[in-house]
């Protein structure tokens, strides 16, 4: 049984930069950095806006590197609202 009331999309809330401070990781060219040893090439823009929330779309990889890097889970880094 299908429901036909409409629901509106979630919106994600991007905590990458709260989970940074947390790691004590001090700026994007440093978290690039910790991406660049796990093999991930990324631009400092690239990776900022990411990190701000201000992407549309990432890679898969950039996500798991940062999920490495910071050592946390996709809930420490994207809120659902």
């Amino acid at each position: 049984m299908t429901s036909t009331t409409s629901t509106k999309p979630r919106r994600l809330k991007w905590r990458t930069r709260v989970v940074m401070a947390e790691r004590g990781v001090r700026s994007v060219s440093a978290l690039r950095r910790q991406l660049e040893v796990l093999g991930i090439k990324i631009s400092d823009a690239q990776l900022g806006r990411i990190v701000d929330g201000k992407s549309s779309h990432f890679n898969s990889a950039v996500l798991g590197g940062l999920l490495a890097v910071l050592n946390c889970g996709l809930s420490d880094l994207i809120a659902v609202r």
